[in-house]
């Protein structure tokens, strides 16, 4: 009996509140009202007039998803893979060379730790994303990288992202 009542009663004050405040034209359409003073933007929140922005942030995930791809590539032992998401113009070397210069990886960990910064331009878009990677080698030895990675897509409808260079020094253990 007392769920019924507090029912009711929730139910009740509910109806009340969004009827009481409602604003009506004289065909009995509901009027909405703009709000006053600033929307505050959250953290991931992409503000709708600024499609710079949304932009940057779409090219900054697609290049994020190839230097993951890339990382959890080389933590497979997929050199194939991992060499292919490497531009054509980076310093990979041939794909012997990239397989047996990471063929010592056991396991690999990666993190993104700055924000990325984009550059746009009538060759293309280039990111450098702020990392920091972890590689636990088949010595059991472990040894840490931060720098970056510079990451390429060329103008044009068909452009992928690629590595162009991993600027990262290792840090002391």
């Amino acid at each position: 009996m007392k769920k019924s009542i507090f029912t009711l009663l929730l139910a009740a004050g509910i109806f009340t509140v969004s009827c009481g405040d409602r604003k009506t034209n004289s065909e009995n359409e509901i009027q909405l009202e703009e709000r006053e003073g600033p929307v505050v933007e959250g953290k991931d929140m992409i503000p709708a007039d600024d499609s710079d922005s949304a932009q940057n942030k779409a090219e900054i995930v697609s290049a994020k998803q190839v230097v993951n791809k890339y990382f959890s590539a080389l933590d497979r032992g997929d050199f194939t893979e991992a060499y292919e998401q490497m531009s054509r113009s980076s310093d990979r070397g041939t794909s012997s060379e990239f397989a047996e210069e990471n063929a010592g990886i056991e396991t690999i960990t990666v993190s993104f730790t700055q924000d990325a910064t984009v550059n746009t331009n009538t060759n293309g878009t280039e990111i450098e994303l702020p990392l920091r990677y972890t590689v636990k080698t088949k010595n059991e030895n472990t040894e840490t990288y931060s720098g970056s990675a510079i990451v390429l897509k060329a103008s044009g409808e068909d452009s992928d992202y690629q590595i162009l260079k991993m600027n990262v020094t290792r840090e002391d253990s």
